[in-house]
C-alpha cells in the first residue's frame, strides 16, 4: 500500500515540475512587443508626426529596424497622416555596421506611382528620422535601392 502512495506522489510531483516547467517556458518565450515611434506625413501642413506602435520584440538591431521599416511601410493608422513610403516597398536588407545602417529597399521605393504623394527626398527623410530616433546608437542611415546609393 505504500508503494502506491508512494507512486502516486512521485507522479504528482514529476507532473508539477513539468506543468510549472511549461508554464515559465510560454510566458517567457511569448511575443513580446516594443513601442516604437513611426513618422509619417501630416495631410496638410506635410510636417512630420510622429506615431507610436507596437512592433514585434527582436534582439538583434537588424532585425528590430527591418520590422520597424516593415510598419512604416503599411501607412500611417491615424486618419490625418498620409503614407510615407509607397506600399509595394520591399526592404531587402538591412546591416548594421558599427554605428551606421545600411538599408537596401526594392525598386519600388523609386517608382512610387501614386501611392505616396511626397518627394522622393523626403521619403528618406522619414525613413531616417524613423530609424534615428528608436535607435540612438545609430548615427547614420543610408539608403540603397536595388544595391544602388540613393540620395
Amino acid at each position: 500500500m505504500e508503494s502506491k502512495t508512494g507512486n502516486i506522489i512521485i507522479w504528482t510531483g514529476i507532473f508539477i515540475v513539468l506543468f510549472f516547467g511549461s508554464l515559465g517556458f510560454f510566458f517567457r518565450s511569448a511575443d513580446r512587443m516594443d513601442f516604437r515611434v513611426i513618422f509619417f506625413p501630416d495631410e496638410s501642413t506635410h510636417e512630420w508626426k510622429g506615431e507610436e506602435r507596437k512592433v514585434p520584440h527582436r534582439t538583434v538591431a537588424e532585425d528590430a529596424v527591418h520590422a520597424l521599416i516593415k510598419e512604416m511601410i503599411l501607412g500611417p493608422t491615424e486618419l490625418l497622416l498620409i503614407r510615407a513610403l509607397p506600399k509595394d516597398t520591399v526592404v531587402r536588407s538591412v546591416l548594421l555596421r558599427g554605428e551606421v545602417l545600411y538599408v537596401d529597399f526594392s525598386e519600388h521605393l523609386a517608382v512610387s506611382g501614386s501611392s505616396v504623394v511626397i518627394p522622393f527626398d523626403t521619403m528618406l527623410e522619414g525613413v531616417r528620422r524613423t530609424v534615428l530616433y528608436n535607435f540612438p546608437s545609430i548615427e547614420k542611415v543610408v539608403v540603397f535601392i536595388s544595391g544602388t546609393e540613393a540620395g
